[in-house]
């Protein structure tokens, strides 16, 4: 729950400079974490841990679609409910 409003929280702040409108949005948005987050997290991994190949590949197709997924359930929510009004 708390890495979702994490993720909710910087798509707030970054919604404006994520190019595409509405769900590709999302979709942009999915890439962009999973660039910056799962990539390099399942890369750590494959440095520290001595397991089989698939191991990792499967994390990172999971992990896409994971981020892709959310990405696009975050945009969404925002399309539909607007933005949260911040305190003034």
């Amino acid at each position: 729950m708390g890495l979702a409003l994490l993720y909710s929280t910087v798509f707030h702040i970054l919604r404006t400079g994520i190019p595409g409108a509405g769900i590709r949005k999302g979709i942009n948005y999915g890439i962009l974490m999973f660039l910056l987050s799962g990539f390099p997290s399942m890369l750590g991994m494959w440095m520290l841990i001595n397991l089989p190949a698939k191991f990792f590949i499967a994390g990172l197709v999971f992990g896409i679609i994971h981020y892709l997924v959310g990405g696009v359930i975050i945009a969404w929510a925002f399309q539909r409910y607007g933005s949260m009004p911040t305190a003034a």
